[in-house]
């Protein structure tokens, strides 16, 4: 058999040309097999080394959008809260929302007004950050509720009602008992499709909110102590809010959990809309975060 030649030895432009190709190669290999790492990540950044280069891919998962596509922050104007501030954050990726959320500082819960007259509450309105994409939200509203509100002995305890609003300002001030239709649009039903599974309307509504709905089948209606659910809010028959509600001690707790939200079949408008809400909190910044996430497209 005759002796096999080592060509590259007499060729030094070869054996690079040779070597790029391999390099090549596994670049291509390295960046599918990191790709389909991303395809099973929840956020992240995987970095890998061939040959002394290294290869970065930003990978970002999840809410039914491609991945390497990164997420950009942005951030509302903070706002006096207790001992401390609170301001909006959404998250988007291109022109896709991401999440919407509400963030306390680490002393927002505590110097909180705790005197207010009978079923009265402190409201706290949140700028949404400037340059943030349209969505479904127009203004974003927390009420802090010192003795809590009726039912008796389930809601009447310190707690949150975080009012995430799709009608305007304007829209808001004009439910108002001085409405000659006040009762008329309280009373409209919402039709069957636009109500949640399980979910049962209060009788009147509050001036400057509507009417609440809450889920029949809530713990704390089954005997457990409140400590938070959420809350859809609905006026002559459209939804007009959705409402995370959470007590001071269950946010004191540093909660850190997803829930997924019990979803219409349909909304009175096209958008995004959230199907989950979390509650988070960052050791390194000290903050508490009450967010809505997992954003679907509804027509």
């Amino acid at each position: 058999m005759p002796k096999r030649r080592d060509v590259t030895a007499d060729n030094p432009e070869l054996l690079a040309a040779l070597i790029s190709m391999s390099e090549k190669s596994s670049r291509l290999s390295l960046s599918r097999q990191v790709m389909r790492v991303a395809d099973r990540c929840v956020a992240g950044v995987v970095t890998a080394a061939l040959t002394g280069v290294a290869l970065t891919t930003m990978v970002s998962c999840g809410d039914d959008l491609p991945a390497a596509a990164t997420v950009e922050i942005l951030r509302g104007a903070d706002v006096a809260f207790g001992n401390g501030s609170a301001r909006t954050e959404v998250q988007v990726r291109g022109t896709n929302v991401v999440s919407v959320a509400v963030i306390l500082s680490e002393n927002a819960l505590d110097g909180l007004p705790m005197q207010l007259p009978p079923m009265t509450s402190q409201e706290y309105i949140l700028p949404l950050p400037a340059g943030a994409p349209t969505m479904v939200f127009n203004q974003v509203i927390v009420n802090w509720q010192p003795v809590g509100h009726p039912p008796m002995n389930i809601y009447t305890t310190p707690h949150f009602d975080v009012h995430f609003y799709t009608i305007t300002p304007q829209q808001r001030d004009a439910i108002t008992p001085a409405d000659p239709a006040f009762l008329a649009k309280t009373a409209r039903q919402p039709t069957t499709d636009a109500l949640p599974a399980g979910y049962v309307l209060d009788p009147v509504a509050i001036p400057r909110m509507g009417v609440h709905g809450g889920a029949s089948n809530a713990p704390e209606l089954r005997g457990a102590p409140f400590a938070s659910s959420f809350i859809y809010g609905f006026y002559d028959g459209d939804m007009i809010f959705l409402e995370p509600m959470m007590t001071r001690a269950f946010l004191l707790s540093r909660p850190d959990t997803t829930i997924s939200i019990v979803t219409p079949a349909s909304y009175p408008k096209p958008g995004a809309y959230p199907t989950a809400y979390a509650y988070k909190y960052d050791s390194a910044t000290r903050e508490r975060r009450i967010e809505l996430r997992a954003f679907v497209q509804r027509n």
